[in-house]
């Protein structure tokens, strides 16, 4: 069983390598709509690669179910310690 994933988990960062390395390019990433950025006068943008935006994404889903997750059992976690 440790070996099955230890080889899963070699294969995954070998994708995710060669994901990167694929999506290298530096891309705009805009904070604000154009029409209100032009509105506001602010124009909030940061030039990142692409494989960077792939991986924050999947980072704060992660995050975002954890805590999702985390919530939904609390009255779980309530009735099992009383």
């Amino acid at each position: 069983m440790r070996l099955i994933r230890s080889l899963f988990l070699f294969c995954l960062a070998t994708l995710l390598f060669l994901l990167s390395l694929a999506n290298s390019e530096t891309v705009t990433l805009y904070f604000l709509p154009e029409n209100l950025a032009s509105l506001l006068g602010i124009e909030l943008a940061l030039n990142i690669p692409l494989f960077l935006v792939f991986f924050f994404s999947i980072f704060i889903g992660l995050i975002i179910g954890f805590i999702w997750e985390w919530l939904r059992e609390h009255k779980f976690r309530v009735k099992a310690n009383k």
